[in-house]
């Protein structure tokens, strides 16, 4: 096997280390994204903005100082611009995510609604249907208004 022909199959099964910005204007509502919602790394880096938001409502009271820090990484991640490849603004572009929305329902989740999803992700046996729960109190959150 020559090095380019090495060089092309790399590239095309190993992800980019090196980020490049993408150029285009993201589409929240495109085909792809029903496509494949709950595909790979699409299902992984929405699990993590999910997470992200329960930690800093579920510890953003807390006492304790342990408890304390990981709200404080969640709402720095979460609500403070960067321009790291793995900032927040990034992962919601990569994954067709519209990040005003996730802010705004951040904002708006209770303990209560944290308690209810983990209760589901416990007890529920069905992955697709779980996801389907979460993405409906992300949108059930912006019907209140």
């Amino acid at each position: 096997m020559t090095q380019q022909a090495l060089a092309r199959l790399v590239r095309s099964h190993v992800p980019a280390v090196v980020y490049r910005p993408l150029r285009r204007r993201a589409s929240y509502d495109s085909v792809q994204r029903g496509m494949d919602r709950y595909v790979g790394y699409r299902a992984l880096w929405m699990k993590v903005v999910i997470r992200a938001a329960f930690d800093w409502v579920s510890y953003r009271d807390s006492t304790k100082l342990e408890h304390k820090k990981i709200a404080e990484y969640a709402y720095v991640w979460l609500f403070t611009p960067s321009e790291l490849f793995n900032s927040f603004e990034n992962i919601c572009q990569a994954v067709d995510l519209p990040p005003d929305k996730i802010r705004a329902w951040a904002r708006k989740l209770t303990k209560e609604h944290v308690a209810k999803i983990e209760h589901l992700e416990r007890d529920s046996t069905n992955p697709v249907a779980l996801a389907e729960a979460e993405r409906r109190l992300i949108e059930g959150c912006d019907e209140e208004n």
